[in-house]
């Protein structure tokens, strides 16, 4: 399938070699890494303006919890016993599933000092499968491994 796409998009593709799929850190130099699936707007507009001015921007790596705090929401990991990644999750998203009380899934990536393996322990407890949590936290690139 994937030559028929190929061929229908290139044409003809024989010298066409692409790279495996990895962050773009894996193959440049990146100064400045934008969480969120897909990037927050304002986050974006904050980032360039500050740029424009000399300044480095100010990007958070706190956990989404902090967010949902904030908000006044109910926890969904412990008032809920569903599988929110917000503990481990970068913030920047206004906590934007968990105010719609759906668990956190982490497509803001890791937020700074998370604890993957605390997490995957707690949520093992709460009765979800290893394999199911390994799957949440990796959709969005992490590649990590719990022994």
């Amino acid at each position: 399938m994937l030559k028929h796409w190929m061929k229908k998009v290139y044409g003809s593709f024989q010298n066409i070699n692409g790279l495996p799929s990895k962050p773009l850190e894996a193959y440049v130099n990146v100064d400045i890494k934008l969480s969120g699936c897909p990037i927050n707007a304002t986050q974006l507009l904050s980032t360039i303006a500050s740029l424009l001015k000399d300044n480095f921007p100010n990007i958070t790596h706190k956990p989404v919890c902090l967010e949902c705090k904030l908000k006044a929401n109910p926890c969904i990991l412990i008032e809920n016993n569903e599988p929110c990644l917000g503990p481990i999750t970068a913030a920047g998203c206004g906590a934007l599933c968990p105010s719609f009380a759906s668990p956190c899934y982490g497509c803001w990536g890791p937020c700074e000092g998370a604890r993957v393996d605390a997490m995957a322990s707690i949520l093992t407890k709460k009765g979800y499968d290893l394999e199911e949590i390994l799957s949440r936290i990796n959709a969005f690139g992490q590649n990590i491994k719990i022994v």
